[in-house]
């Protein structure tokens, strides 16, 4: 899969910026979801970063968190207040049906 990510986005290894950053807490205050902040930092991170990046998909199958409905809600919400278009979220499945 990286293989496929760096012949298209040239690199696999996103900076996670202070505004990133900020993006994800973002998230977090939104999050109505029941897990933890500290479980749900680090997705939220990704998927901000992806939102900055303009990536259009994230490939998760962690669907208890990064890919909660209570998530893609904060995602959506967020990211249309900050002018941002949100990542689909998909399987590797559904990855593997794009390739």
């Amino acid at each position: 899969m990286l293989t496929v990510y760096d012949r298209i986005v040239g690199r696999h290894s996103l900076p996670v910026s202070d505004l990133a950053s900020y993006l994800a807490i973002q998230y977090l205050n939104e999050y109505k979801g029941s897990q933890s902040r500290e479980k749900m930092l680090d997705d939220f991170i990704i998927v901000a970063v992806a939102s900055l990046e303009k990536l259009d998909i994230v490939c998760t199958e962690d669907n208890k968190t990064m890919a909660s409905k209570d998530s893609v809600i904060a995602y959506k919400k967020i990211n249309d207040k900050n002018g941002l278009r949100t990542p689909s979220l998909i399987t590797l499945k559904e990855m593997q049906k794009l390739l």
